[in-house]
């Protein structure tokens, strides 16, 4: 790879998945792939090791797939991981397993990259691992929401039929060289925070007026609202 620091944020739902990718990028045991989900899955995780004679910055992220998370809480833990990778990841490893991806699952994507920014879909890869052999949460008459985001996004490795380190190192140049050597930007990430923090004022004042009118309206989720009201952008939304 031609740069020699590498900063790289593993994204995906399954938390021991994406230790398990992490340790094979930094080709080392950084990540504990035995600890209980409950025991590292709130936190962000911060590992760094020279592969290949590369230094690799490698960030795995906290749970932000459940779908329980406030919208604040979401935001936190994003802006927790760029935190830890600033100023910002040369690439955004989207870790899937294609038997265990709902369409839930497909719009909490959705809302992470409302807070990351649309342009960060060019430092996005998908690594695609195995089927988890138990515990698969795709109801069987549910089709999984992966695979339009595999033919949506340029990036792909399948980490079980390409199990090479070196490939993978490979593809992940190839993609950093098409970018300039540039990696997601801090600044771009901010901007995307203040698009939202606009939007959420503005579904707080279209909400004014149906409040005062005293009918029983159903509460709504806010990222419902949000789809509907209106947004800048929203990277995936086709998905």
């Amino acid at each position: 790879m031609a740069s020699s620091d590498v900063r790289i944020m593993l994204l995906g739902k399954n938390s021991q998945e994406n230790r398990r990718v992490g340790n094979f990028i930094l080709r080392s045991k950084a990540f504990n792939t035995e600890a209980p989900l409950s025991s590292v899955e709130q936190y962000s995780e911060k590992a760094r090791e020279k592969a290949e004679g590369r230094d690799i910055t490698l960030i795995n992220t906290p749970q932000l797939f459940d779908t329980e998370l406030s919208d604040e809480e979401l935001s936190q833990r994003v802006k927790e991981c760029m935190t830890l990778c600033d100023p910002g990841p040369h690439v955004i490893m989207l870790v899937i397993q294609p038997g265990d991806f709902t369409e839930a699952d497909r719009n909490q994507l959705n809302h992470i990259f409302r807070y990351l920014s649309d342009d960060a879909l060019k430092y996005t890869m998908v690594l695609t691992t195995e089927k988890p052999q138990s515990g698969s949460s795709v109801d069987p008459g549910e089709e999984s929401g992966s695979e339009e985001i595999i033919e949506r996004i340029k990036w792909y490795f399948d980490l079980e039929s390409e199990s090479s380190h070196s490939a993978l190192m490979e593809k992940m140049e190839k993609m950093i060289k098409e970018n300039g050597g540039d990696h997601f930007q801090w600044e771009e990430f901010m901007m995307a925070q203040l698009a939202t923090e606009q939007l959420q004022e503005q579904t707080a004042a279209q909400k004014k007026p149906e409040q005062t009118v005293g009918k029983n309206i159903p509460h709504k989720d806010s990222r419902q609202q949000k789809e509907t009201s209106g947004r800048p952008w929203n990277p995936i939304s086709h998905f």
